[in-house]
């Protein structure tokens, strides 16, 4: 009766549960089961009812694992404990369900007599929780990549603090450190040596004519030339030595731990070894030799700080220099001053001639000089050139401001070429100082610093006139043989037809095709690898115009060969542009005179703008073209050069040079594109030699571009 009564009121409980619930007797029979179970398993409730229903079939209609709860079921009669499970999916009709499944024992006397299975549906927490479980994981995931984009950027970080470090200490060129890198090792060094009284040595050197093996082979071959010559003093220094690149062409060793005598045989060392490099190994077609001038001061002989023995050794250096290069020089105190006191010497009771129009320049000039030598005054350009041709002058000093400069100077060269030639360019015009780097001058003043550098100017200039005039004294017996010998050789080649054409590729700035290329003259042999010497040998001996016949013949040769609607590009010698120069016959090139151009230096202007203004109309007349070439090199007006009406203007590489970096020289160019572009004249930028210049070149308006950046000269095959 107590289980009856029990049951009785457990199906009371279950029919009042909010929750579905089925109640199992001890026989593990369903009994009875409440409305929300009903709705539960919908259609499938009459399972539920009949005597012979199991708790397995009954079970089955609300569990995913049928087993599992039935075995939970009869643990719950056995032990009398209430079991839960959570998150357990159940089947329905309308999908699963997450449930929370209890089994709570019903007791009466002591024994279970049922057990009731209630469902809970957590469906909704179970989602959340999930959700949660996946936001939690997601950010997780987040965190986890952070950390790693944290720690990879960590790493990229350090690597560019390591690299900005070393770019910070070394020379992005040469690889060897730099100026800021060599100071606080120096400064360290020289302490060091000081508290142990040792001796450092400073060697301070510069690479001789490094400009001129820019300008004739273009800046990457500079490069190159830089970068091995770092490395060869790289090779001759100890490891408690410091190499770096001081600026251009500078470059300068500390050398540690040494003797007196140990800096200048190191010196020597590193002048040998730069004297011994192969430059044509470096630079193909290179003809000549590198040399290096080297100044050396030591401390503590010489300056107890850095500043002081940097500032012997460039002094030294300058001295080195003005020696006549290629040398090694120890500083010494009061050279400077018997070194100047013997060049002022030089100029006791000569004649100075001062041309200037500007009153405060002749007022100048004449204080600082007036003491040393009688100083003649002129104001007339016109006047100057009489007093040139007629008196005798030991020095010449030019007011570049001045319209005819460029003209005296080159009649002072011709007329008194002893005579030491200084011109003074305007204070802060970079672009009348870039005018006047090819004038026939010694050396270049700054108006403002005249009573600085004028005298030290002078005399500097007379010592290198006499150290050239005793050189030339003593290689002359040489220099006559080797004269001889280059006249044979000449004749050799003339007779053997021993040249090859060249061609170097013009392109076009605006799509980067070829559109043309220039024929150049090459000799294999070695005493005429650099094709000035041979043009200039002809011309010495008297047989440029057979050299000049061979080249236009191998260049006709050569025409088939070379892609069709390409321009050819062919230069006219100099001397050649005179109104009796067979060379304009011209007969080889006839077939084809719409390819060819005729390039004409702007230096040609200077001694014949007659013979130009009558034979470039002339040319064109019989189908040629013609272009002017080295613009900017020379100091031809724009207006003259382009009443001459080419169909080409070529500029000089000095203005291509660095194009990138220059806003003076940008415009420049620019200036000479839109003048040019208005006379329906086309601009080729030469001398281009990477791709930065090209992009500005482009830009700035230039019509067609050359240079080692698109290709060196190769030959063309020839019979």
């Amino acid at each position: 009766m107590q289980t009856e009564h029990a049951l009785d009121i457990a199906k009371h409980l279950v029919s009042d549960l909010a929750d579905p619930a089925i109640l199992f007797d001890a026989q593990l029979r369903p009994i009875h089961f409440n409305l929300p179970m009903s709705q539960l398993v919908g259609g499938k409730r009459r399972r539920l009812r009949g005597a012979n229903v199991t708790a397995m079939a009954a079970i089955e209609l609300v569990s995913s694992d049928v087993e599992r709860d039935v075995t939970h079921l009869t643990r719950c009669f056995q032990e009398c404990q209430a079991i839960h499970l959570a998150n357990v999916p159940v089947p329905t009709e309308d999908g699963a369900r997450t449930m929370m499944l209890s089994f709570l024992p019903i007791q009466s006397a002591g024994a279970v007599a049922g057990v009731i299975l209630k469902m809970r549906d957590v469906s909704v927490e179970a989602h959340l929780h999930q959700r949660y479980r996946e936001l939690i994981a997601a950010a997780k995931a987040r965190s986890d990549d952070l950390e790693r984009k944290v720690q990879e950027r960590t790493k990229q970080l350090t690597a560019a603090l390591a690299e900005v470090t070393r770019l910070s200490n070394h020379d992005p060129l040469t690889g060897v450190h730099n100026r800021r890198a060599f100071t606080e090792f120096a400064q360290q060094a020289i302490g060091l040596a000081e508290r142990h009284s040792r001796c450092v040595g400073i060697v301070l050197m510069d690479l001789d004519f490094f400009k001129r093996l820019n300008d004739d082979y273009g800046h990457q071959a500079g490069d190159a030339v830089l970068k091995r010559v770092a490395e060869t003093l790289g090779e001759q220094i100890r490891s408690s030595d410091r190499l770096a690149r001081f600026g251009g062409e500078e470059f300068i060793v500390l050398l540690a731990e040494t003797t007196p005598e140990g800096v200048l045989l190191a010196a020597e060392r590193f002048r040998h070894a730069i004297e011994a490099l192969a430059i044509a190994e470096i630079v193909p077609d290179c003809g000549r030799s590198q040399t290096i001038s080297l100044g050396v001061a030591r401390f503590p002989e010489h300056g107890e700080n850095l500043d002081r023995l940097v500032a012997c050794a460039d002094d030294a250096l300058y001295r080195a220099k003005a020696l006549g290069r290629n040398r090694v020089v120890l500083y010494e105190e009061h050279a400077e001053a018997d070194q100047l006191a013997a060049g002022t010497s030089r100029f006791r009771e000569e004649r100075l001639l001062v041309v200037s129009a500007d009153a405060a320049i002749q007022k100048r000039c004449r204080a600082i000089l007036s003491e040393l030598c009688d100083v003649a005054v002129e104001t007339d350009v016109a006047r100057a050139l009489e007093q040139v041709g007629r008196n005798g002058h030991s020095a010449l000093v030019v007011d570049g401001r001045l319209d005819d400069a460029p003209r005296l100077l080159a009649e002072a060269a011709r007329n008194q070429p002893l005579a030491v030639r200084l011109l003074i360019v305007p204070s802060g015009n970079p672009t009348q100082l870039w005018e006047s780097l090819s004038a026939h001058v010694d050396q270049l003043l700054v108006a403002d610093e005249l009573e600085k550098h004028l005298l030290r100017s002078l005399t500097d200039a007379a010592l290198r006139r006499e150290w050239f005039r005793d050189e030339m004294l003593r290689v002359a017996d040489f220099g006559l043989q080797e004269e001889k010998v280059q006249a044979e050789t000449l004749d050799e080649i003339l007779r053997d037809r021993a040249i090859y054409i060249a061609m170097q590729p013009i392109i076009s700035a605006r799509n980067g095709q070829a559109v043309a290329c220039e024929a150049f003259c090459r000799s294999h042999h070695p005493r005429f690898v650099a094709p000035p010497m041979l043009f200039d040998a002809a011309l010495r001996f008297g047989k440029i115009w057979e050299l000049t016949k061979l080249v236009y013949e191998k260049i006709a040769i050569s025409e088939p060969r070379i892609r069709s609607g390409l321009s050819i590009f062919v230069n006219v010698h100099p001397s050649e542009t005179t109104a009796d120069a067979p060379v304009f016959a011209m007969k080889p090139f006839t077939p084809f005179a719409h390819r060819v151009v005729f390039e004409f230096n702007e230096r040609a202007l200077s001694p014949s703008p007659r013979e130009l203004t009558r034979l470039i109309p002339t040319l064109q007349q019989r189908g040629f073209r013609v272009a002017i070439d080295g613009l900017g090199a020379g100091n031809a007006d724009l207006k003259n050069v382009i009443a001459l009406a080419p169909d080409y203007l070529k500029l000089d590489r000095t203005l291509t040079a660095h194009l990138d970096r220059s806003g003076v020289k940008y415009d420049i160019v620019r200036n000479i594109c839109e003048r040019a572009d208005e006379a329906g004249i086309e601009v080729i930028a030469v001398g281009v030699a990477t791709e930065s210049e090209a992009g500005v070149v482009a830009e700035v308006g230039c019509d067609l571009m050359q240079g080692f950046y698109f290709g060196h000269p190769e030959a063309v095959e020839t019979s």
